[in-house]
């Protein structure tokens, strides 16, 4: 499923990065969010897409949850998975959670990077 995408950036609240992803085989396929920047807050979603149509199907998996509550490096990981098929095309949203204006003197631009298998 390739390489991680890295250094994404949250420019203002509500932002929403998109990433397709392509499976070789059936599994559950896992998303994460990763190496978390000034405060990242976000939601990823796993939804299935019809690429021939260009169309969003099915939510298929979501978290808006880090995977433990522990304030350490490893615990700022967000996890979404789905059941995914071999040859399927699936759509990959991550919104950024909060409700604050970043990129400002204030307030630093908020990152993450993104892997996918």
């Amino acid at each position: 499923m390739g390489t991680p995408q890295l250094k994404h950036t949250s420019h203002r609240a509500g932002d929403v990065d998109w990433a397709l992803v392509a499976t070789p085989i059936n599994q559950v396929m896992t998303v994460e969010a990763y190496n978390l920047r000034n405060g990242a807050q976000l939601r990823v979603e796993i939804y299935a897409y019809d690429y021939a149509t260009r169309t969003l199907g099915a939510l298929l998996g979501s978290t808006q949850s880090l995977i433990c509550s522990q304030i350490t490096p490893s615990c700022f990981v967000y996890r979404a998975t789905a059941n995914v098929v071999a040859g399927g095309v699936y759509a990959v949203k991550v919104t950024d959670r909060r409700t604050v204006p970043s990129g400002s003197d204030w307030r630093p631009t908020a990152g993450y990077d993104l892997k996918m298998y």
